[in-house]
């Protein structure tokens, strides 16, 4: 009698089967560099369904008789050279897929329960879930990034005769913009790889294996040089020692001039609007409403936006109020007095007849100073 023998095989059968998935998920998920770290796990199923099968042995011999046995037996040897295989680093993801494809089809050819091969319910997939599992299978923009910060390290690598560093990818970051370089290893945070931190890294790590110090300077003007930003600020940019704050500098210069003569632009509009549409604002011009709408965005903006905009939307907001002070004076302030000076006739005794006698009245209208003869 088989007492408890075939309870314990089905035990060693499942964890073999889901050992076997287990694997094939694990490779599917490792990243195309990788080292032997990485195939920890693939290492721990494989024994886990090496052991299962050793004993299975011994189970399979009392509840389905020798020839079972033998199958668990050669079993277990497939997935001992299958696990060597993965310690010496000689097997590839794509390797590792196809081996084990083949053990767990060998493990199904004696266990016909386990073969999903002949699954009746899983019929063909609707035309909409295939796109669904389609799109799922597709890399993330996130495993794009990674790739190519990737493809960056082994280039350079390449070109300037070092052995890569390794890439750790650090999903929080207090400083998600930043990098950090250790010996052989670049640390980049999920939120925040781009090509000049990496590559400003990735100086560090030639000049760790060259002999040479961690020069923060030569970094960045490596990385700068390796993007060949020139075209971004000037044509004719250099990037020496100090090139950021150069390029920096004339960025800004750019921004301060060109406020200058938008701001310039708007503030002659404004005025023609006035000079066209006079009180049409509940009797005030266009200006009064116009000019402290401007200069409030243009605050906002210096507040919310990111450079170089925040300066430049600042810089115009700054321009338009100083209009506040013409579109404030026409508006408070009393339209100047406008006198007229009339002119004293020159009138020679000759020309008075002295029959009449002429007096000289001030003109009580006109300034001090100033008469009209009268008769």
């Amino acid at each position: 009698m088989a007492g408890k023998e075939p309870y314990f095989l089905t035990f060693n059968k499942d964890y073999i089967f889901s050992g076997l998935i287990a694997i094939e998920e694990h490779f599917r998920n490792v990243k195309p560099e990788f080292d032997a770290g990485d195939l920890s796990c693939i290492l721990k199923h494989a024994g886990s369904i090496w052991s299962h099968a050793d004993e299975a042995q011994s189970h399979a011999l009392i509840a389905e008789g020798e020839k079972s046995s033998r199958k668990f037996a050669e079993l277990r040897d497939k997935i001992k050279e299958f696990s060597d295989k993965v310690q010496r680093g000689k097997i590839t993801p794509e390797e590792g897929i196809k081996e084990i494809r083949e053990i767990r089809a060998f493990f199904e050819s004696f266990n016909k329960e386990y073969d999903i091969s002949r699954c009746k319910t899983c019929g063909p997939i609707p035309e909409e879930l295939e796109k669904i599992v389609k799109k799922l299978k597709q890399p993330s923009f996130s495993d794009l990034e990674e790739d190519m910060a990737r493809k960056v390290i082994n280039s350079l690598s390449e070109k300037y005769n070092v052995p890569p560093p390794k890439l750790e990818i650090v999903e929080e970051c207090h400083k998600p913009e930043a990098g950090l370089y250790t010996p052989d290893t670049i640390k980049m945070c999920r939120a925040g790889i781009n090509q000049r931190v990496l590559i400003h890294e990735m100086m560090h790590h030639i000049q760790y294996k060259t002999g040479k110090p961690l020069d923060e300077e030569e970094a960045e003007r490596f990385a700068l040089n390796e993007l060949d930003r020139k075209t971004l600020y000037s044509q004719t940019a250099k990037y020496d020692g100090n090139g950021e704050k150069q390029m920096q500098s004339v960025k800004e210069t750019a921004v301060i001039l060109g406020a200058d003569h938008i701001g310039y632009g708007i503030v002659q509009g404004i005025q023609y609007l006035d000079a066209t549409y006079p009180g049409a604002v509940g009797g005030q011009n266009p200006s009064l409403l116009i000019d402290p709408i401007v200069t409030i965005l243009g605050i906002l903006g210096g507040l919310k936006l990111r450079d170089p905009w925040d300066i430049l939307s600042l810089l115009l907001g700054s321009y338009i109020s100083t209009d506040l002070w013409r579109v404030s004076a026409e508006a408070t302030l009393a339209k100047p007095l406008r006198f007229v000076t009339v002119p004293t006739p020159s009138i020679s005794a000759s020309a008075v007849p002295t029959a009449v006698q002429a007096t000289v009245t001030p003109l009580g209208t006109a300034p001090a100073s100033k008469y009209m003869i009268t008769a």
